[in-house]
């Protein structure tokens, strides 16, 4: 029965582990072109911050966006605008799979735990 990657080890571990990393460079992992891309969203996050002048807000969405234009560039080889609707339904699509799988994940942590 396959374990998937967090519940495996030895050489299946080592396995995973080996086909994880070799995707990961061929997307661009490591390549300095990737960290100018990284700076250039990390830049726009920061931008977003400052425009709410210190006043109280919820941080999630532009985190989210931030964190999902990195990978989209890694993925797709570009960036979406924040207005983007492809890229917005992509990212509701994103949190209903993280509620799901958040929840499902706590459910079956308490049963191995």
């Amino acid at each position: 029965m396959p374990s998937g990657i967090i519940f495996s080890n030895g050489h299946t571990w080592k396995q995973q582990r080996h086909i994880g990393l070799t995707s990961l460079r061929k997307l661009g992992l490591g390549k300095k072109s990737i960290e100018h891309q990284i700076e250039d969203v990390a830049q726009t996050l920061v931008e977003s911050f400052r425009q709410t002048k210190g006043q109280l807000f919820d941080p999630s969405f532009p985190v989210l966006n931030a964190v999902s234009n990195v990978i989209c560039a890694l993925s797709f080889g570009h960036q979406f605008e924040p207005e983007d609707e492809n890229f917005q339904k992509l990212i509701l699509a994103l949190e209903i799979i993280v509620k799901i799988t958040g929840d499902s994940f706590h459910h079956v942590s308490h049963f191995f735990c």
